[in-house]
């Protein structure tokens, strides 16, 4: 951000430009430079600095102290010309191509007087002419590429600001939304005279505890380091586990076929992202899946991955609207392990392929 904001507004040209006089300084105090060339090259600065503000009488001043420093400055013993076209610069980086084209003009003329009178008559017109097209070309060289550093540093914070909104929505969506969702699944499976007992409030406060904490959690980290990802969450197994028992809770038959180390020793992101996966998939069969549609879970694990393999039947008015985000976010925390996940229908049935590398060196999954 200070990078872009330094580029954006003339940091690096008002360096360049204090520099120079910087070294009008030195000169005067050692006697080398006169008096009325300093005082050009700080006029000449002082309308330069006009330009953050209003560029075209900035160009006009610098234009015109450029074309009068031929006069006041007959050797250009000074840095004038130099100030002018760093200001030049800063014109071409604005895109501002009129003013950046009225400067250039007046240096021009400005270099190609003052350096055929240091040069006594004996002028080489065609080197005087291409060292002068040359010092302007490089000041819109340099305007040029200052102008695109700016622009891909705008992108850049742009695309970190993207992430971090997609990240938090996506934590509020598997953190906070989903604890809500089962508090009212509890509330909607739980028959009215069961509701006073001690263990229906226990697991409804226990969730409810869940999501504020979540949320305070995400806010905090977005907030503070501008980024939730810090949070994790529970762990893959607890996840599945839970997953597992919201569904039976809702009426559906699960048959899971796993080994019992399927999650067992898995690195601390890779176990966050599988917590995240799994929670998110199983609560979608929930939320769209048929209940009188048996729920297949088989889960294998090999030397370099982990998968797991879900299907479900789906409700025929949802047999095609699974959120977006759900998947984006299924997507979004597959591949930030080096995993993938693709989750499709197949006729009545929907499937949801997981596999995720156990070692996180491994780039992407076959």
């Amino acid at each position: 951000m200070r990078l872009r904001q330094i580029l954006t507004t003339g940091g690096v040209e008002l360096a360049v430009g204090l520099f120079w006089v910087g070294m009008s300084v030195l000169a005067v105090g050692a006697g080398s430079l006169p008096a009325g060339a300093f005082t050009l090259g700080l006029a000449v600065f002082g309308a330069g600095a006009v330009s953050v503000r209003w560029p075209l009488i900035a160009a006009v001043l610098v234009s015109g102290l450029s074309l009068g420093g031929i006069w006041m400055d007959p050797l250009g013993r000074g840095v004038a010309a130099y100030i002018a076209l760093t200001v030049t610069t800063f014109a071409v980086h604005r895109r501002r191509w009129d003013c950046a084209a009225l400067m250039s003009i007046a240096s021009f003329v400005q270099l190609i007087c003052t350096s055929a009178r240091r040069a006594h008559g004996d002028v080489r017109w065609v080197v005087l002419v291409t060292v002068c097209l040359a010092l302007i070309g490089i000041a819109w060289l340099l305007g040029t590429a200052f102008y695109w550093i700016a622009r891909l540093e705008a992108e850049r914070v742009s695309q970190s600001f993207l992430r971090r909104e997609l990240e938090a929505a996506l934590d509020i969506h598997d953190l906070v939304a989903r604890n809500l969702v089962s508090c009212l699944t509890l509330l909607e499976m739980t028959p009215a005279f069961d509701r006073t007992s001690p263990e229906f409030g226990a697991e409804l406060r226990s969730k409810l505890r869940a999501a504020d904490k979540a949320l305070r959690q995400i806010t905090t980290h977005v907030h503070g380091s501008g980024s939730s990802t810090a949070f994790q969450g529970g762990s893959a197994s607890a996840a599945f586990l839970s997953g597992v028992e919201e569904l039976q809770r809702r009426g559906f038959a699960v048959a899971v076929r796993q080994p019992e180390s399927l999650l067992d020793g898995l690195q601390p992101a890779l176990d966050h992202a599988a917590a995240r996966i799994l929670g998110e998939c199983l609560h979608n069969v929930a939320k769209h899946g048929c209940v009188q549609s048996p729920v297949s879970i088989v889960g294998r694990r090999t030397h370099h991955f982990v998968c797991v393999d879900v299907e479900n039947g789906l409700r025929e008015a949802k047999a095609n609207q699974d959120g977006t985000l759900g998947l984006q976010s299924l997507t979004h925390h597959a591949q930030r392990v080096g995993g993938k996940v693709l989750s499709r229908p197949i006729g009545r049935r929907w499937t949801c392929s997981i596999r995720l590398p156990l070692s996180l060196e491994l780039e992407s999954c076959p």
